[in-house]
């Protein structure tokens, strides 16, 4: 399991533009950003993951201006960005650095908040490289036959 801090403030996927000619670009912004993700997390990561990828992300966005100050704990974010755009930035940031690619991400457990009263803005990334399937209550080997207690050894 790798877990790292990246202090940089959450941004989200833009759309692609389209230039007169009809070529489609990502904007410099989302490519910025993606790229100092890419820098920020080589710290963290060693090598790439080779096989199915759970993420689990934490997007912590700056503290409101209008919230006060005898309310310091954390709180939801239910305005843009989308999640999953913010997924997505974080996902082609995280390519080539912490897995080879983007699709093998199986699993994706994620948040977006604002920070606490002295808290600046940042992402908490948890990465685990995962071999068993659980769908319902039941292990599933990589063969795909249910797991009893006894093969745990298997997993």
């Amino acid at each position: 399991m790798i877990h790292f801090t990246l202090d940089i403030e959450p941004k989200p996927k833009a759309r692609p533009r389209v230039t007169k000619a009809g070529r489609a670009y990502t904007p410099k912004v989302t490519r910025e950003f993606e790229k100092a993700i890419k820098t920020l997390s080589r710290v963290h990561i060693l090598e790439p993951l080779k096989g199915a990828v759970a993420l689990k992300v934490l997007f912590v966005h700056p503290r409101l201006k209008s919230e006060p100050k005898k309310r310091p704990e954390r709180k939801y974010k239910t305005t843009r960005p989308d999640l999953s755009n913010l997924i997505k930035s974080l996902e082609d940031g995280l390519e080539g650095v912490a897995f080879k690619d983007d699709a093998q991400i199986v699993r994706i457990e994620a948040e977006k908040i604002h920070a606490s009263l002295n808290e600046s803005a940042h992402i908490e990334v948890t990465l685990q490289e995962i071999e068993t399937v659980q769908t319902g209550h039941t292990n599933v080997c990589r063969e795909g036959r249910a797991l009893t207690g006894e093969d745990e050894s298997e997993i």
